[in-house]
């Protein structure tokens, strides 16, 4: 109950501004990169480890207010892998969860939960937002890997959170270790598939949610 307490309230006073003001859009998400990175830091995991995403991170998250994704779906992206992927995968493995997916990075997450979870956030985010299948993988299979990533390291520091800042949720490190890589990622897809693939991208999000 208490996590779902402090969960509601992040959204109340983080995710509806970020809706409604570009200007809050940038500074929450730019603030929660640099704090996520600081938190990595103080924590004692690994430099090498943080160079991997923070400066390709920091710069992806500039780059969304100011062209490609754009702040809409930079934070679509936020809400589709951490708010329906996360928690998906979270509720269907402890329900139906059996077998480890990867037990010495992550105990806690089963291949039963991945593959409904994904399964429900694919689904969502395709029937909510209207957003088409390619992007949509890229973006929930980039929060697996950046769950996984940020796991590994807490684990070889024998950490079980980089910090408490977010009481049950861990740190902000914690809480958006999904959205960083996700967000990277769809910016590094979106580049490399080229000005017509994301405008196709774009138009059939607004058009079929329209």
């Amino acid at each position: 109950m208490r996590r779902l307490r402090t969960g509601l309230t992040l959204v109340l006073l983080l995710v509806i501004p970020m809706l409604y003001s570009p200007i809050a859009n940038l500074w929450i998400l730019r603030t929660g990169i640099w704090i996520a990175g600081l938190e990595w830091l103080l924590s004692g995991a690994s430099v090498l480890g943080l160079l991997v995403w923070f400066l390709p991170a920091a710069v992806a998250v500039q780059e969304a207010m100011d062209g490609w994704p754009g702040r809409f779906v930079a934070l679509e992206t936020l809400w589709i892998v951490l708010i329906y992927s996360d928690s998906a995968q979270l509720l269907v493995g402890r329900r139906f969860g059996r077998r480890k997916a990867f037990p010495s990075v992550s105990p806690n997450k089963s291949i039963e939960g991945y593959v409904g979870g994904l399964a429900i956030a694919f689904l969502l985010a395709r029937y909510v937002h209207g957003w088409t299948a390619v992007p949509t993988m890229v973006v929930l299979v980039a929060g697996c890997v950046g769950d996984l990533y940020f796991s590994f390291f807490k684990r070889r520091a024998n950490l079980k959170d980089f910090s408490n800042m977010l009481g049950p949720h861990g740190g902000i490190c914690d809480r958006i270790d999904s959205f960083v890589f996700a967000v990277l990622a769809l910016f590094v897809w979106g580049h490399l598939a080229g000005e017509e693939v994301r405008t196709d991208f774009l138009q059939s999000r607004y058009l079929s949610a329209s």
